[in-house]
């Protein structure tokens, strides 16, 4: 099938789920049914817990720094939030009292621009989003930290990322790599920067050589930007990589089914397809949020791990859905998670 081509989204083109069909998943629809109660139910803890945490950390702390991710493309902005329950603060919060503190050493300080000049306050507190506009210049590969400066000259505490930097000819860094035995990840990785944080893959070409290469090679012509996850089922999987926002369907060309040892289990990223068909996968790619080796090892191609990203899975598997007609699942989202670019990148 070529790339021009489109194929339905249909519960053939899918892994398995609770409510059917193939492997005899069906027969653990009650087991499913408490690990996505319990899973749940710990995300909705995780996020209280978040949440107090957060507003204990303003009590002591006069200004906090925070973003929907950890890691970032090298010479992009990194959107952070910045917030304080002082009100006299919450006055300069826009202004230029960021500085970083990168990899190479140096600290430098920036030149912040507030995405809204107005103030928001939430649960008691002053908030402002900011970008921070210079780290285009400011960057080096590795870890960072980002301070806010008080007019008193006290400091924040930070706020720790990480920079990646864009591969140079990634398939070709890919294909040296196929002798490798080591068990490793790839020194290639690809980082999915979705609209609710962002989330490295390490990639195992030792366990799926052509399923790693295709996945790098879809990610380096530029294929799934602006894609969905079309599908999240909460306590098991998220799905994506064959669906824009408009609901149109695409596809890349077949590749052959590589099924290994490479368990199942949380973070893993593995491949769609169609069940009759074990060389049926084309582009659409799904992310285990909790392990599911029983069900799905040697049947589908795992080729690589979420390395950084898990709290932006977790978010996203909190996405409101509603029932699909077509695949008879609560799992299509009202909003779906949007991948705005796929980067190969030099893994750190």
């Amino acid at each position: 099938m070529g790339r021009g081509q489109t194929k339905g989204v249909n519960r053939a083109n899918l892994p398995p789920t609770a409510s059917g069909t193939s492997f005899a998943y069906s027969r653990r629809v009650n087991s499913t049914r408490g690990i996505l109660v319990t899973f749940v139910a710990l995300l909705g803890a995780l996020a209280l817990l978040s949440s107090a945490t957060a507003a204990s950390r303003l009590q002591s702390d006069p200004v906090l720094i925070e973003s929907k991710s950890r890691v970032f493309r090298l010479g992009c902005a990194v959107p952070i939030v910045i917030s304080t329950r002082e009100a006299v603060l919450s006055k300069s919060l826009g202004g230029s009292n960021l500085f970083i503190r990168c990899a190479d050493g140096r600290e430098r300080k920036l030149a912040s621009s507030a995405q809204s000049g107005k103030v928001r306050i939430e649960q008691g507190a002053y908030i402002v989003d900011v970008d921070a506009g210079q780290l285009a210049e400011a960057g080096s590969p590795g870890s960072f930290e980002i301070t806010y400066q008080l007019e008193d000259g006290h400091r924040s505490k930070p706020f720790f990322g990480k920079f990646v930097k864009a591969a140079e000819r990634p398939v070709e860094l890919l294909d040296k790599e196929k002798d490798n035995k080591k068990g490793d990840f790839s020194k290639i990785a690809v980082l999915l920067e979705t609209d609710e944080g962002n989330v490295l893959i390490g990639l195992r070409p030792d366990k799926a050589p052509a399923t790693a290469r295709n996945f790098v090679k879809l990610a380096s012509d530029g294929f799934y930007n602006n894609l969905i996850f079309h599908r999240v089922k909460r306590g098991q999987l998220l799905q994506g990589g064959g669906v824009k926002a408009d609901g149109t369907k695409t596809n890349a060309d077949k590749i052959k089914g590589e099924f290994s040892d490479y368990t199942h289990e949380r973070g893993v990223i593995s491949m769609a397809r169609f069940p009759e068909d074990k060389d049926s996968a084309t582009s659409q790619f799904f992310i285990c949020l909790v392990n599911l080796g029983h069900a799905l090892d040697g049947k589908f191609a795992s080729f690589g791990k979420v390395l950084d990203g898990f709290e932006v899975i977790d978010r996203m598997a909190m996405t409101t859905v509603e029932f699909s007609p077509e695949l008879s699942e609560m799992s299509k989202p009202k909003k779906p998670p949007a991948i705005l670019a796929a980067t190969c990148v030099e893994r750190p």
